[in-house]
């Protein structure tokens, strides 16, 4: 039994979200939380029951929603996992029906959905239920902070200066992100599809073989 909560309330806005990345055999909780802290990212990463991840965003004070799914689509892309789902899953409700997609609360009536992080090694630590509410409360964004960190983080910005791969020289930010921090298994397809597009506008049909 699980404790599902949807995120989108009826003004539209949100106190919280979250990308939900599948679970496969090997996933490296460890490479994520890296990924997360070099990106200096505002999320705090909880283990799903099925062995993938919750990654969530906190916030103190009511978000759009539309703003809150752009960040989360961009950290997607950054931190190796694009395509994944993300919470809330709609920008708007469409009508007095529509309730909005639940998702599972970690903590509750499992052993399995606990927050992780890295500790003062490196290594991987599982917090308490109650580290992890203090943790919730040290690192919810305001409603500002949250605009501030949004207009800031630009994956446009990714520097490719440091890319050996000739192939990938030129390339978009998605595939540079991507390529920074690792193709994940459980995404290849979505990565394949921006790996694609870019090679056939950077070579054209003609320089292509197949």
């Amino acid at each position: 039994i699980g404790l599902g909560v949807v995120p989108i309330n009826r003004r539209n806005k949100c106190n919280w979200a979250c990308l939900d990345i599948d679970s496969y055999e090997g996933f490296d909780h460890k490479k994520l939380l890296q990924d997360i802290f070099e990106l200096n990212l505002p999320i705090l990463v909880c283990k799903s029951k099925s062995g993938g991840a919750h990654c969530f965003l906190f916030l103190s004070e009511e978000v759009e929603c539309t703003y809150v799914r752009q960040y989360l689509a961009k950290v997607s892309i950054c931190i190796g996992h694009p395509g994944v789902e993300i919470f809330p899953k709609q920008d708007k409700l469409v009508s007095e029906q529509d309730k909005g997609n639940w998702l599972n609360m970690p903590y509750f009536n499992s052993d399995q959905r606990r927050c992780i992080i890295l500790d003062s090694k490196g290594e991987v630590k599982e917090l308490s239920l109650e580290e992890f509410v203090e943790r919730v409360e040290l690192e919810a964004l305001t409603e500002d902070q949250f605009y501030n960190i949004f207009n800031d983080f630009n994956p446009d910005k990714a520097d490719a200066t440091n890319i050996d791969d000739e192939v990938i020289q030129g390339a978009p930010p998605c595939i540079i992100c991507m390529s920074k921090a690792g193709i994940q298994n459980g995404s290849r397809s979505d990565v394949l599809i921006h790996y694609g597009t870019f090679i056939y506008k950077k070579y054209g049909p003609d320089e292509i073989n197949v």
